[in-house]
């Protein structure tokens, strides 16, 4: 046994990695915002976030329908996004969720569109 006492320098880097496309996706879902829920009168901020939700979930869920996770994704989007009365906002963003999905979906069979 033996002891030493070493002195040096630590480094710590953080890196961020994102998925490619990451801008295009923006301005494909800005576009289908625009499309869809703008005239609701609900900011594309508001929209955003389902979208997202929607293609990281796909992506948890591969191989698996829409059909089949369904109600996974609710249960699991309303324990995450209520409304300040407490009122689930699942209806109001189903449809950007499962385009979110879609997304991705189109994604995995190598058939994007923009």
């Amino acid at each position: 046994q033996r002891q030493e006492q070493i002195q040096d320098s630590v480094r710590h880097t953080e890196v961020e990695v994102g998925r490619l496309g990451a801008m295009a996706d923006d301005s494909y879902y800005r576009n289908h915002y625009q499309s869809n829920f703008a005239s609701t009168g609900a900011a594309y901020d508001d929209y955003a976030p389902a979208y997202t939700y929607g293609s990281q979930m796909r992506s948890q869920y591969a191989g698996r329908q829409w059909d089949e996770v369904e109600s996974d994704l609710r249960t699991d989007w309303e324990s995450r996004n209520r409304s300040s009365g407490g009122a689930s906002t699942w209806e109001k963003m189903k449809a950007a969720v499962r385009h979110g999905w879609d997304r991705m979906t189109d994604d995995d069979s190598s058939s994007r569109r923009y």
